[in-house]
């Protein structure tokens, strides 16, 4: 007897996120294209001043982000999302662009800044991952992740995908904060982008 095949998490994300006519950051949504527009503002506000020579956007999307480092001066960006629908074959001088499950890619490299924002509540084992990018960072490298602000919020957001029928971790700013603060992180900025989410800055803290 056949039975229909059910999918696994990540294949019903990459399907829902092929599926969006425009780049995530950009939907015609008034409230979703509000809440990435601040976003994108303290993006900015916290990157200006940091070296940005060589950076690593993990579930980069369409390469917004990314593109907007290229513009404040980055020298190149590594550009990571396991869909070639959402990223697209356009060459963009400065990025380079990798077809990967984020928590499968190796690197050799070390980042001056890694950029983790929106892709955390969709791993399978974000703690984990967040570990592991310490090797990948420059002794003076930044770490960028952005997350609703309370648990109350992530827990409405997670709503919001189960709905689509999309299971993802309800994870906040304040408990991550706490998490990497104790495994090895120094918390340099925490800043809310709206009611919604905020964004967290950290370094590797020295031994």
């Amino acid at each position: 007897m056949y039975k229909p095949r059910l999918l696994n998490k990540k294949t019903k994300i990459k399907r829902h996120f092929e599926s969006l006519k425009k780049p995530y950051s950009f939907q015609a949504n008034r409230i979703w294209s509000f809440l990435r527009n601040k976003e994108q503002e303290l993006f900015v506000q916290l990157v200006k001043d940091m070296d940005k020579s060589l950076c690593l956007d993990l579930g980069a999307g369409a390469c917004e982000y990314s593109k907007t480092l290229l513009q404040m001066g980055a020298e190149k960006s590594i550009c990571v999302d396991f869909s070639p629908h959402i990223m697209s074959a356009n060459q963009d001088l400065g990025i380079e662009k990798i077809i990967s499950d984020v928590e499968k890619f190796n690197t050799n490299n070390k980042y001056d800044l890694i950029l983790c924002l929106g892709i955390l509540e969709f791993l399978e084992e974000p703690k984990a991952f967040l570990l592991n990018l310490k090797n990948c960072l420059k002794p003076t490298g930044k770490i960028i992740i952005l997350l609703p602000l309370s648990f109350i919020k992530a827990l409405i957001y997670s709503f919001f995908y189960l709905l689509k029928g999309i299971l993802i971790s309800p994870l906040d700013l304040k408990q991550m904060n706490k998490f990497l603060i104790k495994n090895g992180f120094q918390l340099e900025k925490i800043k809310a982008a709206s009611f919604f989410s905020g964004m967290s800055v950290y370094s590797v803290r020295s031994l």
